[in-house]
């Protein structure tokens, strides 16, 4: 507990030696990379972080011919405001964490074109699937794989919980490539170091540092690192 103490002051007295310094020579003037760094260092969470477990993988890697995916539109439970208003906020982050993950191209298929080609605008992939819908999008996109997207469990207020359940299969024989279905609660330890790391690594070294722990209130952010955490258990190129 005494160590937890001193290392705010450590901090500080390190902080202000190295303004001190920049103040008396005019080409360390202005450099903060050394303040960025040891806030960064004082703020790192220490211990194990979260890595998902209920994955499914049909193999190491994506077959060779797998360059393009089609997103489906995120499902989220009906009759819920809550869950409409996590949909706004989250969907749009499936497809850019999905981009960065650099398995594939990504493109998405709109709720009004699934409408037209199928009757509704929403499918799970555990539902029986029109025999229409995976030769329509081929058709429309030139896709060899399709994914499926569902929230199925968010909670805004502190501890923040996500839960996603995601299925890519083939979009011409239907094998499933990969599934995931996982809870990310803010209030594990495991869980909430590995978000605030990930925040720590996605920031610009250019920019500001900025309290890692934000990342544990804010659904967006933790939303990102949920999605992150998981595309990284993709099959591999």
């Amino acid at each position: 507990m005494r160590a937890a103490r001193l290392i705010p002051k450590t901090w500080r007295v390190l902080v202000a030696f190295w303004v001190s310094m920049g103040c008396m020579n005019s080409g360390m003037a202005g450099d903060w990379s050394f303040v960025q760094w040891l806030k960064r260092s004082f703020d790192r969470p220490a211990g194990p972080g979260f890595t998902p477990s209920n994955v499914f993988r049909s193999g190491p890697g994506l077959p060779p011919d797998v360059r393009r995916v089609v997103v489906m539109p995120l499902v989220v439970p009906p009759g819920s405001e809550l869950f409409r208003s996590a949909q706004q906020t989250l969907e749009p982050l499936i497809d850019r964490e999905l981009m960065r993950s650099r398995r594939f191209e990504v493109v998405t298929v709109s709720p009004l074109d699934l409408k037209r080609w199928t009757g509704r605008s929403h499918w799970r992939a555990d539902e029986e699937l029109p025999p229409e819908l995976f030769d329509k999008l081929q058709e429309q996109y030139a896709c060899q794989a399709v994914v499926f997207a569902q929230l199925t469990q968010f909670q805004a207020y502190a501890p923040l919980e996500i839960g996603w359940r995601f299925r890519m299969v083939d979009s011409r024989g239907q094998e499933v490539f990969w599934a995931a279905d996982e809870i990310f609660n803010a209030g594990e330890k495991r869980v909430a170091t590995a978000a605030r790391r990930h925040v720590q690594d996605q920031q610009n070294e250019g920019h500001l540092w900025t309290d890692s722990s934000f990342a544990l209130h804010s659904p967006w952010r933790f939303g990102q690192y949920t999605l992150h955490a998981l595309f990284e258990t993709l099959p591999s190129r």
